[in-house]
């Protein structure tokens, strides 16, 4: 997926690393794998027992 730096930095944040990012901030141009990226990153926060609520903004009003 080639996402690996990413993922790792996730997985210490989940693993509860005091040294990994307190905060993920995903942008980019259309097409490159942020959804795809989005999801996977939901699926290991499930498996490490954390509740995962999926927002999309297209349907949320700005209040």
């Amino acid at each position: 997926m080639g996402r690996e730096g990413e993922l790792d930095a996730f997985g210490r944040a989940l693993g509860g690393d005091a040294d990994a990012p307190f905060a993920f901030y995903l942008y980019g141009a259309g097409g490159i794998g942020k959804s795809a990226l989005l999801r996977r990153m939901g699926d290991l926060a499930v498996r490490a027992g954390r509740r995962v609520v999926e927002v999309d903004g297209r349907f949320v009003g700005r209040d």
